[in-house]
């Protein structure tokens, strides 16, 4: 859910640490790709901020999904994959 107070509107920007990937705590070399999508829209995640979302006039409260989907790899080495979203 999103509330926004001002009158101007407002931006939502978003970045991944790892360019999104889920990358292994343990192994850097194993990863799993995954995306996301914001209100059914894709994002393409990369390490620099980019706006996802941007209005001028909205006030109040919103929802609005955001999904991620992925695939496991064959190869994927166990443990803990992780990534850092902004």
């Amino acid at each position: 859910v999103e509330t926004s107070n001002y009158s101007t509107g407002y931006k939502i920007k978003v970045r991944s640490l790892n360019g999104g990937k889920l990358v292994n705590t343990s192994d850097v070399q194993s990863y799993v790709p995954y995306s996301l999508s914001y209100n059914g829209a894709p994002i393409t995640l990369g390490t620099t901020s980019q706006v996802i979302y941007s209005t001028n006039t909205a006030r109040g409260t919103f929802s609005k999904d955001l999904k991620i989907s992925y695939q496991q790899p064959a190869n994927l080495s166990a443990g803990s994959h992780e990534d850092i979203v902004q």
